[in-house]
């Protein structure tokens, strides 16, 4: 979500150049054409994705009806590293979104080998020899099956979601998941990621969480501040201007083509494939890459995660994005989600839920973790009106010498969309600010519904919202009337995760009986929601601009604080310990929404700042505090000393009091270490914050005690 000043260094020489094109449909055909530097127009090199052959345009003859699993990918499974160091690629053919290399046996490739060779080739002619080599490869191979089938039984992942076409999946293994590494944010440029190798592995952790922006893939590939004239900077800067492409580091939002090759250098990196190496051993050399991280079978410690707005292709970016249905699809390549997994589907969301160390009880416990990836982009409205109308009206839509460069994106928000009549999401403003307001309407049938975020009825209605015609202009005048149907915008507020989403969230997170959820939120949850002086515009001297106060950073919950409110009220009517894991906002720290109302400081005073906490977020009924863990920035490109800015301050104390109290300015990434006694009882949950340069030096931590925890019944 935040953009600074960024950089480029120069690209890995292993980088891939790659193209493709797609159409609208999940089920679409997709091919990607994957060509080594070195020999740029050698058809041979080609990668086959999903039936095609590697030249765009030209189904492989036989192939007529392509696998709808396989073509539901859009990057292509890279060659082991072991076979990349002369950067030529091999012939290779698809199994199921898997490159397996077409020599006798993937699992033959050995470091510095180039798996080239043909059957006969390069063999031992003497006949000894030859016999001694068979005997000894049987040998192997025997080994081989004895330890796939210990492994198989080992990890074994159950309630296949392929088949059962729910919406979650249940890891079970004689090792339990208990310490969980999480973080996001990489880089803005392609520069080197040493935190995979000096941070994330010496931590040692059981799994990794992706927290969104795992890849930016809007950003261009140069620095826009050295070269402003280069082509990815250059997208037009006046009346003309795009709603999506926002000048000059953003030009290349929602294109395809430019993700494609900013998702291959991310992959490319070394130190990241080191990482997927501990985390999935074995996987370069059996043809795995990306590694299926969500098999265990392949992956002991599992790579989860969810997109966010750069990996969606667009910074700040909801369900407008044009292609989304692609941008989904190459992310879950990215972490290898199974291609046939629901998560794909293009009608819905990737939201999902993972039950980990399921049915792992003891004599008096369990285990169980349930975690919640919530998909805060796909069913994502565009922002509220109210929440950057002023600051569009004011200090932007007034320029034109020269034109901000947010110009385009705020005549769309208030002049744009469909109809004519702005982007922005009008609900929250006409119902939950304007008719509900209205005293008369608490006795209507539709305010409990439409109005309580509170109660478990609120969103489960669809509606209609008109004018009085003789209030015109007053929504607490208006009529509320119900909509026979949820179509595109018929709920009662501006929304994030959806109405099938959400419904869906709240229906397990409440039936669910794990002792520890985890919920892992890409958007913050707890932001500030203290009024800040919006950012300057680019274009507008500082001596012109006008102050004018924003009430969200843009892009979190604070920002549609219905929907917020339903959420929180959602996550305190859960049982068990439930704790949000987030990123994006380019720090570190911890924050605790506490509970009930009036809070007292330390010396028994009433602490007459959280007042305002408990008003703004309809806190003062809750009974447990509610805990989030925020983790971001992986390298110095956004993990810059954010000290200095008043975004990064806490005035109204949801900040855990830690020293320091978060970090800023070097690269860090969450631990979510879940401890039990000797007789397997939950006994603490410890949040801490890692350095990214010593994984084993922890900067921030807080111990959760379970008897804060609301019991499970």
């Amino acid at each position: 979500m935040v953009n600074s000043s960024q950089s480029n260094t120069a690209s890995s020489s292993s980088i891939q150049n790659s193209t493709s094109s797609l159409s609208n449909s999940s089920s679409s055909q997709v091919e990607v054409e994957l060509v080594s530097k070195q020999e740029e127009n050698n058809k041979n090199n080609s990668v086959i994705i999903g039936g095609f052959n590697g030249r765009l345009g030209e189904e492989e003859d036989g192939d007529e009806d392509i696998d709808d699993r396989s073509s539901n990918r859009m990057l292509p499974s890279s060659t082991p590293r072991s076979n990349r160091q002369n950067e030529n690629f091999t012939s290779s053919q698809v199994h199921e979104g898997v490159v397996i290399n077409n020599s006798s046996h993937a699992s033959n490739f050995v470091p510095g080998s180039s798996g080239t060779g043909s059957d006969g080739e390069n063999h031992i002619q003497n006949r000894k020899l030859g016999m001694y080599l068979i005997a000894l490869l049987a040998f192997l191979a025997i080994i081989a099956v004895i330890i796939g089938f210990v492994e198989k039984n080992r990890f074994i992942e159950e309630d296949d979601p392929s088949d059962n076409g729910s919406d979650s999946s249940v890891f079970t293994s004689s090792s339990d998941i208990t310490k969980i590494a999480f973080g996001s944010c990489t880089a803005y440029d392609e520069r080197p990621q040493p935190i995979w190798t000096e941070g994330v592995i010496p931590s040692a952790p059981h799994a990794w969480f992706w927290a969104g922006d795992m890849a930016y893939l809007d950003d261009p590939d140069v620095d826009c501040f050295q070269y402003p004239n280069a082509e990815q900077c250059s997208c037009p800067n006046n009346e003309t201007m795009s709603w999506i492409e926002i000048p000059p580091h953003s030009c290349n939002s929602g294109k395809i083509d430019h993700a494609v090759t900013r998702w291959q250098s991310q992959l490319n990196l070394d130190t990241y494939q080191q990482f997927t190496e501990f985390m999935c051993p074995g996987t370069f050399v059996d043809g795995y890459y990306p590694p299926p991280g969500e098999d265990r079978s392949v992956c002991p410690r599992p790579i989860l995660g969810m997109y966010d707005d750069h990996d969606w292709g667009w910074n700040d970016g909801n369900r407008r994005l044009p292609e989304k249905n692609a941008f989904k699809t190459m992310f879950f390549d990215a972490i290898g989600v199974a291609s046939d997994s629901p998560r794909r589907n293009a009608d819905r969301g990737g939201y999902w839920k993972y039950t980990l160390n399921e049915n792992t009880n003891t004599k008096d416990g369990k285990k169980e973790i349930d975690v919640f990836f919530l998909d805060e982009r796909f069913d994502r409205m565009p922002l509220p009106c109210q929440v950057r109308r002023d600051w569009c009206e004011i200090d932007i839509l007034n320029y034109t010498d020269p034109y901000p460069n947010k110009y385009g994106w705020c005549d769309d928000f208030l002049n744009g969309g469909d109809i004519g009549e702005g982007s922005c999401c009008k609900t929250d403003e006409r119902i939950y600010w304007g008719w509900c307001l209205n005293e008369d309407n608490k006795e209507n049938p539709l305010y409990q519904s439409s109005c309580n975020t509170s109660s478990p009825e609120y969103g489960t209605i669809p509606v209609k919202f008109r004018f009085n015609e003789n209030f015109p202009d007053n929504a607490t005048q208006g009529e509320l009337e119900e909509h026979p149907r949820y179509d595109f915008d018929q709920s009662p507020m501006c929304e994030v995760l959806g109405v099938t989403q959400r419904k869906w969230f709240q229906e397990a997170l409440w039936t669910s009986k794990a002792p520890v959820k985890l919920i892992v939120s890409p958007s913050v949850i707890l932001g500030d929601p203290a009024p800040q002086t919006c950012v300057r515009p680019r274009g507008v001297e500082k001596t012109n601009a006008t102050k004018v106060d924003c009430y969200c950073s843009g892009d979190d919950w604070d920002c549609y604080q219905p929907a917020q409110r339903n959420l929180l009220y959602t996550l305190q009517q859960a049982e068990g310990c439930v704790i949000t894991l987030t990123g994006d906002f380019h720090w570190s720290d911890l924050k605790v929404l506490k509970p009930g109302s009036p809070v007292f400081d330390t010396e028994g005073n009433v602490d007459q700042n959280y007042a305002h906490i408990t008003e703004y977020y309809n806190s003062g009924e809750f009974t447990y505090p509610m805990y989030q863990i925020m983790a971001s920035g992986l390298t110095p490109s956004t993990a810059v000393n954010l000290a200095w800015a008043p975004f990064t301050k806490d005035p109204y104390g949801l900040r855990i009091p830690t020293d320091p109290t978060f970090v800023t300015g070097e690269t860090s990434f969450g631990i979510v270490d879940i401890r039990y006694d000797e007789n397997n009882e939950l006994e603490e949950i410890s949040l801490q914050i890692r350095q990214g340069t010593d994984g084993t030096n922890t900067l921030i931590e807080h111990i959760i005690n379970p008897n804060e925890c609301r019991p499970i019944s």
